[in-house]
Formats: C-alpha cells, sequence, structure tokens
C-alpha cells in the first residue's frame, strides 16, 4: 500500500479509526506486512518509529493466515479482538481467512482498487462489518492522536527466518544480508509456490488488531 504524507501520522489515523467504530478507546497493535524488500529503508524506520510492527512476509494470505491464528490462541474462549484489515490484495481480503476466529472484521482498501473477493464470496458481507476507503480513512482522521506506543512490542520481524528485532536499522540489514538471502533461496528452491508470492506481493499490508 503506498503511502501518500507523512507515514508517522498512519498510526493515529488507523487508531482513531478503529476507536469510533468500537465506540471506546482500547488498546491498538498494528502490523504492516508484505515483501517489505521494495520499500524504501527511511521510508520502513518512519513506519517502525510510529510504532507499527513491520513483518516481511512474502507468502501473503498463508502469513496472515498464521497471524490471525496466533491471535485466536491467545484468548480463545472469549474473542474480544476487533480486526482492521488494509490491504487491495485479494489473497489477504478473503473472508474465509476471518470467518473460523470469529473477530469483529472491517476492511480497507485504496480508492478505486475495491478487492474483487468482496463481490465474488456472498459469505464477505457476513464477515466483513464494515469496509471503507483508505485516503478517506486517512483524511477523516488526520487530527487525531496517537495513543501511548507499547515499548516492549517487537519492531521488526522476518517470518522468512524466524527473527525479531527491535531496531529497525538491524532489521533492514538483515533483509540484505547472505543469511537472510540464503534462507529465501532454500524456500525457494523448495518451493515453486514461494518464489510467485514472493516476487508478486511488492505492496505492505497494514493489520491493526484491538484488545
Amino acid at each position: 500500500m503506498v503511502l501518500t504524507f507523512d507515514p508517522r501520522r498512519v498510526r493515529g489515523c488507523i487508531e482513531s479509526a478503529v476507536h469510533k467504530q468500537m465506540g471506546h478507546r482500547s488498546k491498538v497493535v498494528i502490523y504492516a506486512m508484505g515483501n517489505l524488500e521494495y520499500i524504501s529503508s527511511d521510508l520502513l524506520e518512519e513506519i517502525a518509529y510510529s510504532g507499527i510492527v513491520l513483518v516481511h512476509a512474502p507468502c501473503g494470505g498463508n502469513d496472515f493466515r498464521k497471524l490471525l491464528g496466533e491471535w485466536s490462541q491467545l484468548n480463545p474462549s472469549s474473542p474480544a479482538y476487533t480486526v482492521m484489515l488494509i490491504s487491495c490484495n485479494y489473497t489477504m481480503v478473503d473472508p474465509y481467512l476471518f470467518r473460523p476466529t470469529r473477530f469483529t472484521a472491517f476492511c480497507v482498501y485504496p480508492k478505486d482498487s475495491r478487492p474483487v473477493t468482496l463481490d465474488q464470496q456472498p459469505v464477505a458481507q457476513k464477515v466483513f462489518v464494515g469496509e471503507f476507503v483508505w485516503e478517506t480513512l486517512l483524511n477523516d482522521n488526520i487530527t487525531c492522536e496517537m495513543m501511548t506506543v507499547d515499548e516492549d512490542e517487537p519492531l521488526c520481524i522476518c517470518d522468512i527466518c524466524d527473527d525479531t528485532f527491535e531496531i529497525c536499522a538491524e532489521f533492514i540489514t538483515h533483509l540484505k544480508s547472505e543469511e537472510h538471502i540464503k534462507e529465501v533461496s532454500q524456500r525457494a528452491s523448495s518451493s515453486s509456490a514461494f518464489v510467485s508470492l514472493s516476487c508478486n506481493l511488492s505492496v505492505c499490508v497494514c493489520v491493526c488488531a484491538v484488545v
């Protein structure tokens, strides 16, 4: 997803939009997922230091399914989560990824890029309780302030190597390291699907979960 204004204000806009839907303020955790190797280092650092967790996850819907599963396991008896997915990628905007979780889910997408899955799969109307245009969401909430960022939350995650980093510069260095490149090569040699996904999924996807 392309940011067209100061990325340091994105977190506050997302928090405000989610709080309006919930009717109250609550803790918000935001993940920016996707093939982050295509995103500039400066932009990655601005996003990370706004309190958004960076996740290098080139496998699209598979990685997102894993994240939703982890959230479900945190409190299976009381799924008190509101999830807002911000993406135009149909592998992410798949209602069947959300259906088993019983989360309250919202979908956000760029102007003129409404995911086809919202129309092609009738179950989407039952899974997503609302949908918004990304640019409108930002403009409607641009004056809002952020809540305090949880300092214990890791800033950056590499799903390929299963590593976490609290310093964004170290994460960026890791993505260019021989260790990471070797791991990507090994994944690619064992799965042609991984090669296709890692080449095509260059859009950064933001997901926010509210507890």
